[in-house]
């Protein structure tokens, strides 16, 4: 009966250890599926964070060829600018020099002029008879008409200046020139350009 007794608490025993090792498979089973669904979670995720990743790079590589292409495009416009600020500082420099080849010019006529009006007067105060001294004045009248007249076309006066070679013509015969393309000086036949053509200012 003891004997018995032993056997069916052996049993008993058993059966309850049997059913904490079943509870306990079953606790590790439920814990399995939560770790494999967390590994697929996170697996998604990775291929969430790799997609992420490789259209990141993509636009990084497109960032820095847009880069290269404005670095480019600011080289060029340096390049112009540098090449924009030289044109003007030679055509300030070749203004200047127009501008004081124009005085010149002005000067030299201006003298002529006063060398003029005093051969006038000498003229005039000469004690020579009437007649002889308007012929005399009337001679010298007509050398200085001849002086300030065109050499060239003898009939409009000196109203232009070649500023290449300093000799002047009337506005007529240096527009001729320019016109029919023959733009070389009637006196000494250097070439001028347009701009080298200035009025000259009786003051």
């Amino acid at each position: 009966m003891r004997e018995k007794e032993m056997g069916e608490s052996e049993r008993k025993a058993m059966v309850r250890q049997l059913e904490k090792q079943g509870k306990a498979v079953e606790r590790a089973l439920e814990v399995e599926k939560n770790l494999s669904a967390q590994v697929g979670d996170l697996e998604k995720m990775g291929a969430i964070s790799r997609r992420t990743i490789e259209e990141s790079d993509k636009k990084i590589r497109m960032l820095e060829f847009e880069v290269q292409k404005l670095q480019s495009i600011s080289e060029a416009d340096k390049k112009r600018f540098t090449q924009a600020r030289n044109y003007v500082s030679e055509s300030t420099q070749l203004q200047r020099r127009l501008e004081s080849q124009v005085r010149a010019a002005d000067e030299e006529m201006a003298r002529v002029k006063r060398e003029t009006e005093k051969k006038v007067k000498k003229l005039s105060a000469a004690a020579a008879p009437v007649g002889v001294r308007e012929e005399a004045l009337s001679q010298e009248i007509e050398g200085l008409w001849k002086l300030m007249k065109c050499s060239t076309c003898k009939q409009g006066m000196r109203e232009v200046v070649l500023t290449k070679c300093m000799h002047t013509f009337c506005k007529n015969c240096v527009d001729t020139r320019i016109s029919t393309r023959q733009r070389r000086c009637p006196h000494c036949n250097l070439a001028f350009a347009q701009s080298d053509a200035q009025t000259v200012y009786f003051q």
